[in-house]
């Protein structure tokens, strides 16, 4: 597969006894639970491997019977953000916990009819839970010499004076979860959410933050975090959905080039078998790191497995590597006879 890789680059509420659960443990398709897969990888970038810096990504999955999550999150990188590796791990991990707390209790009929109003109630969560983690790792760890000495005047006013230390840990963060019968996806700063619908067609169901410009972004450190996210629930699930921070988005000149590399991906995935494809991945993208962004990269996915191979570029994709496979086969036999 990673032949074919280089070839294609050369909250919710408390628990009630009338909710009535987004999902029925013993009734839930099979079919649905055996088709989803999902999975992540996070690779320091080139860049900081060069200037002996630890890598500010962070990224996670989970998968239940009944659902698949994914997350990924980009630790800012600036100085002043000295402990943003540990706020994008902290950041999954809390992604991951409250998404599964939220499809323990999550009212079907509340999140078809409201859910603007349900999925804000998720983001408050995940919100005030980071804010306590970090909190209790701040007060169990406080800042050391060499941290202080990197830090802005204006950055250990606000740290020290005024106890606002959120910022230290400041991150990004995207999260998925498919469900049997809906899927939503939450995103607070950069990185891009990436859906491929039945018809192999790509979109970012996500509405993007004009705020995130280079350098610039949301945060889920800032004050104003709830109002920040955005979000996507949707009833129709897609083939697949791939969450990258923006260590891979730069890589590429545009969002055309972006999704040929998932298509790549995607392709891989419909002729080997899974973990075959996320080995052969975790060893592709370092060398994309280096060609391109040299920045850590991050990236999740969930994927429909047996819609993978009904995708229309994922034939075109066999059809043309058929052709080139026999045309060597050929080369091979004119070199032979000659």
């Amino acid at each position: 597969m990673m032949g074919i890789l280089s070839l294609m680059m050369k909250l919710c509420g408390k628990k009630a006894a009338a909710l009535v659960p987004f999902y029925d443990k013993t009734s839930q398709s099979m079919e649905t639970a055996k088709e989803l897969r999902s999975f992540h990888i996070t690779v320091q970038g080139y860049g900081h491997i060069r200037n002996g810096k630890e890598c500010q990504d962070a990224s996670d999955h989970a998968e239940m019977n009944h659902a698949c999550i994914c997350a990924v999150c980009d630790g800012h990188g600036g100085d002043d953000y000295v402990r943003s590796a540990a706020g994008s791990r902290i950041a999954c991990e809390t992604a991951i916990e409250n998404i599964k707390a939220f499809l323990d209790v999550v009212n079907k009929e509340e999140l078809h009819r409201y859910p603007d109003q349900v999925l804000s109630n998720l983001e408050a969560s995940i919100i005030s839970s980071w804010n306590e983690k970090i909190r209790i790792d701040y007060e169990a760890h406080p800042l050391t010499g060499e941290e202080l000495a990197v830090l802005s005047e204006s950055a250990k006013k606000k740290y020290l004076d005024e106890n606002r230390f959120e910022g230290l840990y400041g991150t990004t963060m995207i999260a998925a979860a498919f469900m049997e019968e809906c899927w939503i996806g939450i995103q607070i700063g950069d990185g891009k959410c990436v859906a491929i619908d039945d018809g192999g067609s790509f979109f970012q169901p996500i509405p993007w933050d004009e705020r995130c410009f280079l350098n610039e972004t949301t945060s889920i450190c800032d004050a104003e975090a709830l109002q920040n996210f955005r979000h996507v629930y949707s009833e129709r699930l897609p083939a697949a959905v791939l969450l990258g921070s923006d260590g891979v988005d730069d890589c590429f000149y545009n969002d055309e080039q972006l999704y040929d590399f998932y298509k790549t991906i995607l392709c891989s995935f419909a002729g080997n078998t899974f973990d075959s494809v996320v080995r052969e991945l975790e060893d592709y993208l370092p060398r994309l790191s280096a060609k391109g962004s040299a920045d850590d990269i991050s990236l999740a996915s969930i994927l429909r497995i047996n819609k993978l191979v009904e995708l229309p570029f994922v034939d075109e994709f066999n059809t043309k590597m058929r052709v080139q496979k026999e045309r060597r086969q050929q080369e091979i036999r004119t070199h032979v006879d000659s």
